[in-house]
């Protein structure tokens, strides 16, 4: 691994979700925030969209991590009942880091 791709970010605030099957969460971004996603319980499908190119991720066991970069719009659709995902984030919640609209995140992308 070259020294470039190496870096450490420091964790400021981790939180549980938990899911009821067939429920939906997530839907917005962040301006700043980075988070990890890890679905400890259950099956979570996670899906991610840059204004321009969208994917979606599986996670259905504790040893995959998914970081979510800033700036990126996601939600996550709980698969299967009491799936629990958890969170971790490098800034501590601040609302004006959000952005729940979609209209306005393809304007802010």
């Amino acid at each position: 691994m070259k020294p470039h791709e190496i870096k450490i970010w420091q964790i400021n605030r981790t939180f549980i979700i938990c899911g009821r099957e067939n429920s939906t969460r997530g839907n917005h971004a962040h301006k700043k925030c980075i988070q990890y996603l890890s679905c400890i319980r259950g099956k979570c499908l996670i899906k991610c969209d840059d204004s321009k190119y969208s994917s979606e991720i599986f996670l259905d066991n504790p040893k995959k991590i998914l970081k979510i970069p800033n700036e990126i719009w996601s939600s996550q659709d709980y698969l299967s009942d009491q799936s629990i995902l958890m969170v971790f984030c490098t800034h501590k919640y601040d609302e004006s880091d959000y952005i729940r609209d979609y209209s306005k995140f393809k304007e802010f992308r």
